[in-house]
C-alpha cells in the first residue's frame, strides 16, 4: 500500500519485514604478520533484494576479525646458527 492510502484510510495492514539473507563468507585475508601475533579479516554482503520490498536489513556482522601467527618469533641471533641448503636439479 502507498503511504497516501494510509494517510487517507484508518487501517494500514503493517507488513513483517524479513531479514535479508547473506551471501558465503569471504576467504580469510593474509596474516598482518608472519610471527608475533597478526590479524586477520574476512567479510559478507547482505541481498537486500532477497524478498522484495519486505527485505530487512540482514542480522549479525557483515565482518569478522580473529587472531592469526600468534607464535613467537625467532630472536635475530638465533639465525645466525640456521644453515640453508640449496639444491638445483637439472
Amino acid at each position: 500500500m502507498s503511504s497516501l492510502f494510509c494517510e487517507i484510510h484508518d487501517c494500514c495492514l503493517l507488513l513483517n519485514a524479513v531479514p535479508g539473507l547473506w551471501t558465503p563468507w569471504s576467504p580469510w585475508s593474509l596474516c598482518t604478520v608472519t610471527c608475533g601475533g597478526g590479524m586477520r579479516n574476512r567479510n559478507r554482503t547482505c541481498d537486500m533484494q532477497s524478498f522484495g520490498n519486505l527485505t530487512a536489513p540482514c542480522e549479525g556482522e557483515t565482518d569478522e576479525e580473529n587472531n592469526c601467527h600468534t607464535f613467537e618469533c625467532l630472536p635475530l641471533g638465533k639465525l645466525q646458527n640456521i644453515t640453508l641448503v640449496l639444491i638445483i636439479r637439472k
